[in-house]
Parts: C-alpha cells; structure tokens; sequence
C-alpha cells in the first residue's frame, strides 16, 4: 500500500514551514545562550499547534547529543527539521567543510548552526566532532545519515562513530507525515555493539511515515554487513 497517496499537505502547511524557515534564517541570531528567542520559539509552537502537528521533546538530561533524523525523502523535511529545533528551543550545529564558511556566505552559515570541519588536519571528522562536544556545555549535532532524498544501500556511519567517541547518546529525529508528528525521542548511548545499537535505530523508525515512502533507504551501517 502507497501511503503517500492518502497525505494531504495543505497550502496551511505549505506556507506554515515557509515562514517557519523564512523566520529562522533572518531572525536566528536573536538568541540566548544555545537557544533562540523565546518569541519565535512561541511562535514557532503556535505554528507547529495550528497546522495540526503535534510536537515531541526534547529529550530527557543535558542539551548534548547527536541526533540523527530519518527519513529524507522530500524538499519539505528542511523545513520540518528547522520548526521542531526552533520549537524545542534547541539550537542546531552541522558539520560542513571549512571552504563553505570562507565565502560571502560563511557568516550566515554559522548563524544557522554550520560548524566548519578541516579536512587538512590529521584529525579525522569524526574526532574533530567529538572535540566540539568535549568543549561546550550545549552541543547539539544533527547528522544526516541518509544524505541524499533517494533511496541508497546504506547509512553514512558518521553519527554513530562521532557519539561513541564523546560517549554522548544518539537521539532519533523524525517527521511522521501520516501522523503529523515530529520530534526527537530518547535514543541510545552507543555501546560499540553496532547491530545491537542499529537495531534499536531500525525498531523506532519502522513505525514512521516519510512523505514519500517508496524513496525511503533502509537503515543499515556498511560495517554490519563487514562484520557478518
């Protein structure tokens, strides 16, 4: 069954995430300590509350963790991601290569959270992550495992190699389009057992409606099939 095909996104919808993005891009520097103003967080609720999505988290304990969202199977789940971060009140990092942030458009870059990584270090991403993590009271990285909107064979590991080297937990983001539910719910801390940890991924995520369901990716780590 195509459950896409009973989804309704409503023009309400439509320019609901919209202004949410337009909000966050122009006014995201207004904030306190890693959290935004609470006027657009408000705001961003009443929003989120009136176009008919329910809203879960944050999660339980300190504002330090990896999160990783699935599944990206449209252009509207940007958008999504940005209203809940800006609803929870947390504020978003994401890692991008240095040479991003050395052009016109690096200052906007780290307003929206970017996070420049040096490759010409022999620090590896992953470490270089994990020191952001040592660093800072409130770190709140967002990975994308999938990296791309089509189906693809596997997950990109980077989320859960970062977490287990700051020995931080790995919480579940997601857009349940068929539910109007999004959020990020309590995860795990990762134990070095990776199937058993990603098989906690894939038993959370089995229940969740992407927009369009037929381009979702399975989840799966290159290295389990390795270590098979």
């Amino acid at each position: 069954m195509q459950v896409s095909k009973k989804i309704s996104f409503s023009p309400k919808s439509a320019l609901f995430l919209f202004s949410i993005t337009v909000l966050f891009l122009f006014f995201a520097g207004k904030r306190k300590k890693g959290a935004y103003h609470p006027f657009w967080v408000k705001l961003t609720r009443w929003m989120l509350k009136t176009a008919g999505w329910e809203l879960e988290g944050p999660p339980p304990g300190p504002k330090k963790f990896v999160t990783v969202g699935a599944f990206h199977t449209s252009n509207w789940d940007l958008p999504a991601a940005v209203a809940m971060f800006v609803a929870l009140d947390l504020r978003l990092s994401w890692m991008g290569k240095d040479s991003l942030f050395k052009g016109p458009f690096g200052p906007l870059f780290r307003v929206i959270g970017g996070v420049p990584i040096d490759r010409s270090k022999s620090q590896n991403a992953v470490e270089q992550a994990a020191e952001m993590f040592y660093e800072c009271d409130d770190f709140v990285l967002a990975v994308a495992a999938e990296g791309t909107r089509s189906e693809r064979a596997y997950w990109k590991s980077g989320f859960y190699y970062i977490a287990l080297k700051a020995q931080v937990p790995v919480h579940l983001g997601y857009a349940d389009y068929k539910r109007k539910r999004l959020g990020i719910a309590p995860g795990f801390v990762p134990t070095g057992n990776i199937k058993a940890d990603m098989d906690k991924v894939r038993a959370f995520y089995e229940g969740i409606t992407p927009l369009h369901p037929q381009k979702k990716s399975r989840i799966r780590l290159k290295v389990e099939d390795k270590a098979a």
